[in-house]
C-alpha cells in the first residue's frame, strides 16, 4: 500500500470507529493489541504487571487537553455546557462522580457571577488527567511496583510548538501538548530566561540518565523516583517541587472513576 492510502484508512478509522466500538474512545482508535508473543502483557491494571528492571522517565505537560478543548470551544463555556459534554464525554456513572468532585469543580457555579464561569478551565484538566496525566501516574506506580525504576516529571515551563501557535490559550500562558519538545531538544529560538534555564536543567539531566541512568545532575533539583503510591512527580521548570496529585491520587482515577479500557475490558 502507499503511503498516501495508510494514511488515508487511517484518518478513515478515526472517523468511524468510535461509532463501531465504544471502547476505542475518541482519540487512538489505533492502539497496540496484545498478541502473546511480541506484546506479552497489556502493561495495564487489566492483568499481572511483568516484572522490570530498567529505568525510565515520564513526562507529561500541564495543559496536554489544551489545544483539543481551546479549539474545540472558542467560546466561554457556561456550567449546563460543561455537564453536558462530560455526561457524553464519560456517561453514567462516571459523570455523577466527576461532577460530585472538587478537583473539577466550576466556580461560582452557584452563585450570581456566572456570567463570569468559563468552564473550558476545568475541561481541560479533567481531559488532561483522563488521557494523560492520571494514566501515566498509574503506569508508574505499576512500573516501580514491578521492580523498576521510574522518574516522573510536570513541564509547568514549555515552548509553543507551531501547531499550538494558533491557539490562544497556548501562547498565553498554557503549557500545551507538545510544548515541551523544543524545551528537551533545546531548539527554541531565543529562549526566556525561564525556558533557557529549563533547557540548560534538562539536557544536564538527560545527559545524566543517558549516561549512568539517573536524571539528577549538578545544580538542578534532586529528582526522587516514583514509590508506592507516591510518584515523587518533579514540577520542571518555574519554582520546582513536587507537583499536587489531585485526582490522580489512585483512589480516584482508575478507581472512583474507571478508565475507558477497565469499563470497556478493551
Amino acid at each position: 500500500m502507499s503511503t498516501e492510502d495508510v494514511l488515508n484508512l487511517s484518518l478513515e478509522m478515526f472517523g468511524a470507529a468510535n461509532s463501531l466500538d465504544n471502547s476505542t474512545g475518541q482519540f487512538m482508535p489505533l492502539r497496540p493489541v496484545m498478541d502473546g508473543q511480541l506484546l506479552t502483557s497489556p502493561l495495564d491494571a487489566t492483568a499481572p504487571f511483568p516484572s522490570q528492571s530498567k529505568t525510565i522517565i515520564v513526562t507529561n505537560v500541564q495543559n496536554e487537553a489544551g489545544p483539543t478543548i481551546y479549539s474545540s470551544f472558542t467560546s466561554p463555556l457556561s456550567v449546563s455546557d460543561f455537564d453536558s459534554i462530560v455526561q457524553q464525554t464519560f456517561g453514567s456513572p462516571r459523570t455523577a462522580t466527576l461532577l460530585a468532585s472538587s478537583n473539577y469543580a466550576v466556580p461560582n457555579a452557584t452563585g450570581n457571577s456566572s456570567a463570569a464561569v468559563d468552564a473550558r478551565v476545568q475541561l481541560e484538566a479533567m481531559g488532561t488527567d483522563q488521557i494523560w496525566r492520571c494514566p501515566a501516574w498509574t503506569f508508574a506506580r505499576s512500573w516501580a511496583a514491578a521492580g523498576g525504576t521510574v522518574y516522573v516529571g510536570k513541564y509547568v515551563v514549555g515552548a509553543t510548538y507551531p501547531d499550538n501557535s494558533a491557539i490562544a490559550f497556548c501562547t498565553e500562558g498554557g503549557v500545551c501538548h507538545e510544548d515541551d519538545i523544543e524545551i528537551v531538544f533545546g531548539t527554541v529560538l531565543k529562549p526566556s530566561s525561564a525556558q533557557n534555564t529549563l533547557i540548560q536543567q534538562e539536557q544536564s539531566r538527560l545527559k545524566s540518565f543517558l549516561a549512568g541512568g539517573s536524571p539528577n545532575a549538578a545544580g538542578a533539583e534532586t529528582w526522587i523516583p516514583a514509590a508506592g503510591n507516591n510518584t515523587n512527580a518533579l514540577v520542571l521548570g518555574g519554582s520546582g517541587g513536587q507537583a499536587a496529585v489531585g485526582a490522580c491520587d489512585p483512589s480516584f482515577w482508575g478507581s472512583q472513576v474507571p478508565y475507558d479500557y477497565q469499563l470497556f475490558d478493551d
